[in-house]
């Protein structure tokens, strides 16, 4: 028997490899080895990211482990949901690099020595608290970013002052054109453009999970004298988890672990991400950039579930939040075939698991039932019944039908809809 050679295992696929063999291999690995965006695992992207696999511990790279890549795979929920889109601009808008934004940035800084925001509009981040910072901890904080420091605080929500108008216009046309791939004819979804945002990001900083009510479209930039490295790492689940979200806003951990049809997307330069409303998501930086981006309002928020239990969770009143899930329902409702069909499933999720909120509001629970009984006199059958493999009973007006799920046992606390 010959001797035995040394296995090794190569970083690159993975794959263990006689120690004969190794240098080969590993050449040939380094050659067909994936681009950054399509890589395998978040861990992959990390290591050729520059970062070691303690960086995002508390996020759990385990967990984060299983996620597939968006590019790859996209997982596919039980429910309807507006898919997230990555498109590659053609020619990209020609966008300041971070370098010109930080020189604009600074020069704009207050001069007097107290504690102040950036000017107006800008908001400061700090482990994802909220925070001040002194014009010299500013000019510090640019400095260290254009020398490749970490850096932990970020902007968000900057005014767009530093981009110039042409620019602007451009953008505006590109993020335009990418939203058309999910609705080619914007005007009869009654479509208007919101003023356009932008966070400065640090390299290795952070936003924890969270939902954004409305379409938007993304473009990330970074420095031009480091151009091409991968900006942004998304992490992604579809609207249909919005529900879940509740119980782990701001916790990307606890997300990991209770929401599922997860999946990550590595954002390169050049690329536009549209992200359709109400999707729950999370973003870590693997470059120093900032990102562009501009929302919009459609009557699309249509096809999209909400959860009363999300928007209570972010701030907005049971009454509010009530109210804006009956507003979905409706128009939801009074849709084509295939949002009625969406829509179906969700009304039943709302009566299911929702509908203590209403009930505890007058005239919130009566608008719910008007609108499922309008619903059953104009389109056909009863879905709840449907659900629960129930006959719908004969001498009965649609109301009272609907008012009667309402004492059923069937239906009240433990309907689920598969």
């Amino acid at each position: 028997m010959g001797p035995k050679h040394k296995v090794r295992r190569c970083d690159i696929c993975g794959r263990n490899v006689t120690g004969g063999n190794f240098a080969r291999h590993q050449k040939g690995c380094e050659l067909n080895a994936l681009p950054i965006q399509h890589a395998k695992t978040v861990r992959d992207v990390l290591r050729a990211s520059g970062f070691d696999e303690e960086t995002l511990g508390d996020w759990g790279l385990e967990q984060l482990d299983f996620l597939p890549n968006f590019r790859q795979h996209k997982p596919t929920p039980r429910r309807h949901h507006t898919r997230w889109k990555v498109v590659q601009n053609e020619q990209p808008p020609a966008m300041p690099s971070l370098e010109e934004v930080l020189l604009v940035f600074n020069s704009r800084l207050p001069n007097r020595a107290q504690k102040s925001s950036v000017y107006n509009g800008g908001e400061v981040w700090l482990h994802n608290k909220h925070i001040q910072y002194t014009p010299r901890e500013f000019s510090t904080w640019t400095r260290q970013i254009l020398e490749g420091e970490e850096v932990k605080a970020r902007v968000l929500n900057m005014p767009m002052g530093f981009v110039r108008t042409e620019a602007k216009r451009e953008y505006h046309k590109v993020a335009e054109d990418a939203l058309r791939e999910h609705l080619p004819d914007l005007s009869a979804h009654d479509f208007q453009q919101n003023r356009a945002e932008a966070n400065i990001t640090p390299r290795g900083t952070r936003t924890e999970v969270h939902h954004d009510s409305l379409h938007s479209v993304s473009v990330a930039v970074g420095l031009k004298s480091l151009s091409g490295r991968p900006l942004k790492l998304w992490l992604l689940w579809p609207s249909t988890e919005l529900r879940h979200l509740a119980s782990c806003y701001s916790d990307t951990r606890a997300a990991l672990a209770c929401m599922d049809h997860g999946s990550f997307l590595v954002q390169m330069p050049g690329e536009s991400v549209i992200v359709p409303p109400n999707s729950p998501h999370a973003v870590f930086a693997l470059d120093s950039c900032y990102l562009y981006g501009h929302t919009f309002s459609t009557e699309h928020w249509a096809y999209e579930p909400s959860s009363v239990f999300a928007n209570v969770r972010v701030g907005d009143s049971v009454d509010e939040a009530c109210r804006a899930r009956t507003d979905q329902l409706r128009l939801g409702l009074l849709g084509n075939a295939d949002l009625r069909r969406a829509h179906v499933s969700q009304f039943l999720e709302t009566w299911a698991s929702e509908r203590g909120w209403f009930e505890k509001h007058e005239g919130l629970l009566e608008q719910l039932v008007a609108i499922w009984a309008y619903d059953r006199d104009d389109r056909g059958p009863c879905a709840l019944c449907d659900a629960v493999g129930e006959p719908a009973p004969l001498g009965q007006s649609s109301e009272e039908h609907a008012w009667a799920h309402l004492v059923s046992q069937t239906v009240s606390g433990t309907l689920r809809v598969a």
